[in-house]
């Protein structure tokens, strides 16, 4: 278990990111397809893409202040996503400051990137 589990975090950052990536894509490419196939007058009712889309929840946000609903095409977990998104980025922004500051400070970041005149 051990070395299956340091195998995992050796895969590196940008490796992992990738593999997410894909995964997403991949999940999301099933959702849309899923839906194609189905159809929207079926009887089983299926996800479209647009409910996994945070940009939906700025989409609708007023909407749902002002009259207590979504417009037509968005859903509740468009909010839900957008929060979390929001919600995310302020806790991890501390992750990605740390990053920036640490390619900054090494000697490849100031090579390759020369100050502006």
């Amino acid at each position: 278990m051990q070395w299956q589990l340091t195998s995992w975090f050796q895969l590196g950052t940008s490796r992992l990111r990738r593999l997410t990536q894909v995964g997403f894509t991949l999940f999301i490419g099933f959702l849309v397809i899923n839906h194609l196939l189905v159809g929207e007058s079926a009887t089983t009712v299926t996800t479209s893409a647009e409910a996994f889309c945070p940009f939906g929840g700025v989409e609708t946000l007023y909407q749902y202040v002002t009259n207590g609903g979504t417009i037509n095409h968005t859903h509740l977990s468009n909010l839900v996503l957008l929060i979390a998104v929001i919600a995310l980025t302020i806790v991890a922004c501390g992750a990605f400051f740390v990053t920036c500051q640490r390619q900054r400070s090494s000697r490849a970041w100031k090579a390759s990137h020369p100050p502006f005149p």
